[in-house]
């Protein structure tokens, strides 16, 4: 499967506000556990440490102009 972004990218939310600013895309790797088992999800570092978000939130990133 394709995905918009690749590890090293480094994203930003395209509204401003509405989600993770600067964030770098560690890896892509399956949920194991919990309400999103199985489901494909992007490990992000953020300012405060590590986020993630599903592969179907990507429609609301886009590549960081800021590098």
């Amino acid at each position: 499967m394709q995905y918009k972004f690749k590890q090293g990218d480094q994203i930003e939310p395209i509204e401003p506000g509405r989600g993770f600013d600067r964030a770098t895309v560690i890896s892509i790797f399956t949920e194991t556990k919990g309400v999103r088992k199985g489901k494909i999800m992007y490990r992000l570092k953020i300012m405060n440490g590590t986020a993630t978000i599903p592969v179907e939130a990507e429609v609301c990133y886009q590549l960081s102009k800021k590098h």
